[in-house]
C-alpha cells in the first residue's frame, strides 16, 4: 500500500468512528501520526471522546494500553477539557469546585513503536464513561497502520554505493604550524636583535678624501667673465643681471686675493677694507666707482647704455690681470 492509501484508509475509518445514531452519548476518534511509519519508529497515538449533551454529568477513566511483542505503548498522558460548566456566584464562587465536574472533551496521546511490517492493525483503547452510578465501557476505533521495512546492514538485496577511499585532508591541516610559527618567531627575534645591535655600533665617519686643488684665481675670474660674455646679457638689454654679476666676480676675486674683504660686506665695507689691503688710492677709486655703478644699476634700477656695460667688462678684466700679477706670491 502506497502512503497516499495509507492516509485515505485512516482517514476513512476515522470518520467511520463517530456514530450516526443522534442519542449516542459518546463520540470517538483516534488517529496516529504520521499515518505511515518504518519498522520500529516512533509514532503518537492520539484519542479523542466527546461526551454529547443530555448524558449527565459524567467523568472518564482510561485503562492503560498493554505493550506486547508487535505494539510497543510509551507514557500514557490523558487531558480533560471542561465545556459549558455552570456559572457560580457568591458564596458557592468561593468554594472550591466539585471533584465529580462533568467534562465535555476527553484526549489521550500515547507514544508507540510498531515491530512488524505491512499494514498493522491497532487496536482502540479502553475508557469507561460513569452515568449515575454505573461505569459504561467503551472503546476508540481501530487504526490501520502501514509499517514499512528497515534496509539493514547484513540485507543482501540492498543497493548501496562502492566504498570510497578517505578523503584526502585539505592543505591546511597538513601544514605544521608549530613549526612554522616557531621559525617566524625565531627570524623575527633575530631581526629585532639585528637592529638592536646596529643602533647601538657608532655610525663610521668617512675619512676624508684628498684636497682639491684650488684654481688660479685670475684663472677662475677670466674664465667666469667668459661665461658671462657668452650670456650676451648686455645685447638682450638685461643690464641689472650683468651688474650682478660683474659684482660677484670682482668680489670674489678680491676675497681670494685679499684677506681684508669678507663675504657679505656692503660696499662702503667693502671700499674700507680695500684701504688697508695696501692697493694705490687709484685703483681703490675705479673699484668703488665701479660698485657704485653697478649698486645703482641693481637697486635703484637707473639707466645704462651697451657702451658703459663693456666698459666695466673690460676694467674688471684689467683689473683682474693686473691685480693678480701684484699678488700672485700672497695669493698662494
Amino acid at each position: 500500500m502506497t502512503p497516499r492509501g495509507a492516509r485515505a484508509a485512516v482517514l476513512a475509518l476515522a470518520l467511520a468512528a463517530w456514530p450516526a445514531a443522534a442519542d449516542t452519548p459518546v463520540r470517538v476518534r483516534a488517529a496516529i501520526t504520521p499515518p505511515t511509519a518504518g519498522l520500529g519508529e516512533r509514532v503518537v497515538y492520539r484519542g479523542t471522546v466527546v461526551l454529547q449533551g443530555g448524558a449527565g454529568p459524567s467523568v472518564i477513566r482510561w485503562s492503560r494500553p498493554d505493550s506486547s511483542g508487535v505494539l510497543q505503548w510509551g507514557e500514557f498522558v490523558p487531558r480533560y477539557a471542561r465545556g459549558n460548566a455552570p456559572r457560580r456566584a457568591g458564596a458557592a464562587a468561593r468554594r472550591p469546585a466539585e471533584a465529580a465536574a462533568a467534562y465535555d472533551t476527553a484526549y489521550v496521546e500515547v507514544p508507540l513503536q510498531v515491530f512488524d511490517t505491512g499494514v498493522v492493525t491497532v487496536p482502540g483503547l479502553v475508557f469507561e464513561v460513569q452515568e449515575g452510578s454505573r461505569w459504561i465501557r467503551h472503546r476508540l476505533p481501530l487504526v490501520q497502520m502501514p509499517i514499512v521495512p528497515v534496509l539493514a546492514a547484513a540485507d543482501s538485496n540492498a543497493r548501496l554505493k562502492p566504498v570510497r577511499g578517505p578523503l584526502e585532508a585539505p592543505w591546511w591541516e597538513k601544514v605544521p604550524w608549530a613549526i612554522v610559527l616557531g621559525a617566524l618567531g625565531a627570524l623575527a627575534l633575530a631581526w629585532w636583535t639585528w637592529r638592536r645591535l646596529r643602533r647601538r655600533r657608532p655610525a663610521a665617519v668617512p675619512a676624508p678624501g684628498p684636497a682639491r686643488a684650488r684654481e688660479n684665481p685670475m684663472a677662475e675670474a677670466l674664465r667666469e667673465l667668459a661665461a658671462l660674455r657668452r650670456l650676451q646679457l648686455i645685447e638682450a638689454g638685461r643690464y641689472a643681471d650683468h651688474a650682478f654679476a660683474l659684482t660677484r666676480i670682482l668680489r670674489r676675486f678680491l676675497e681670494r686675493t685679499r684677506s681684508t674683504p669678507r663675504p657679505g660686506h656692503t660696499t662702503p665695507e667693502l671700499i674700507a677694507g680695500l684701504h688697508t689691503a695696501g692697493l694705490e688710492d687709484a685703483e681703490v677709486r675705479r673699484i668703488a666707482g665701479l660698485l657704485g655703478y653697478w649698486d645703482r644699476l641693481k637697486f635703484a634700477r637707473a639707466g645704462s647704455a651697451p657702451a658703459e656695460a663693456r666698459d666695466a667688462e673690460d676694467a674688471v678684466e684689467a683689473f683682474v690681470r693686473g691685480g693678480a700679477a701684484g699678488t700672485r706670491g700672497e695669493a698662494a
